[in-house]
């Protein structure tokens, strides 16, 4: 096998991600990427010897996309769902949201979301700070935030804000995670999975989400309990210690629509903790 079909596979999740992010859509976004592999094989030369293969698949992507919107807002199915901050997010030009999903979402520099744009370096920075006044000034995504220790707490309350977003309040309960669910509306949730009342926050975001389905990022030293032995299928499970930065960059994946609805596993195990 070629050594650039080898790396294709470990890429196309990035670049599933990304595509869907990037239109509102997971069909449309999946259309680009059938697209992008099309281009690719009847014209494997795109890449060449020695090329960064993941730069050159997301830039691949991107004309893809580009030639499908025609540089214009994408426009999606609306039967789909669409909370406030993913229709702001469509609503900024192709060029804005790739900058804010190349830099926020899959982490690249500056220099390489430049390169992945044909822009200078100078005008993706002009581009993406107003992207994200933009963002944060129109509608902020509320996040709830349960979890039970105080510096932690003041820790992800930290995260939630410069990542531009509000705290709709930080829940040491499930009986004040519900309160502050049903009086705030909250767009995101982080969790905690055990709490020191001898609860488990997954309890009360079983009791949440049958209100309406939400992304919800657990923020746990027991990943296991999630995996194993709860019955909640999460958004993305992040193990404490957690790094500020990947997790501001998970929320703005959540709250842009590039992380799926928590959901309740189908058959699993009744919680523990009750």
């Amino acid at each position: 096998m070629h050594p650039m079909a080898q790396q294709i596979p470990g890429i196309l999740p990035d670049l599933r991600r990304y595509a869907r992010a990037l239109s509102g859509s997971r069909a449309l976004g999946d259309g680009w990427i059938v697209a992008c592999l099309e281009s690719l094989l009847a014209k494997p030369a795109r890449i060449r010897p020695g090329d960064d293969v993941k730069l050159e698949m997301f830039r691949l992507l991107n004309r893809c996309a580009e030639r499908a919107a025609g540089g214009a807002r994408v426009q999606t199915a609306e039967s789909e769902p669409r909370d406030r901050l993913e229709r702001e997010m469509l609503d900024l030009p192709l060029v804005d949201r790739q900058i804010l999903l190349l830099v926020t979402l899959e982490g690249f520099s500056l220099e390489r979301a430049a390169l992945l744009t044909g822009l200078r370096r100078c005008e993706v920075e002009c581009r993406l700070d107003a992207a994200r006044r933009k963002l944060s000034a129109s509608v902020p995504a509320r996040v709830l935030i349960i979890e039970d220790e105080p510096i932690v707490a003041m820790d992800l309350v930290n995260v939630v804000r410069s990542a531009g977003h509000v705290s709709t309040g930080v829940a040491p309960t499930n009986r004040r995670a519900l309160e502050l669910a049903r009086d705030r509306a909250p767009d995101l949730i982080l969790a905690d999975v055990r709490l020191r009342s001898g609860e488990s926050g997954i309890a009360a975001i079983k009791e949440i989400l049958r209100a309406g389905a939400l992304p919800v990022i657990f923020v746990t030293g027991y990943p296991e309990r999630v995996l194993t032995r709860e019955g909640i299928e999460p958004s993305l499970l992040v193990p404490k210690p957690f790094d500020p930065e990947l997790l501001g960059r998970a929320i703005n994946q959540a709250v842009s629509g590039g992380l799926p609805a928590a959901r309740e596993r189908v058959g699993a195990a009744p919680d523990a903790s009750r």
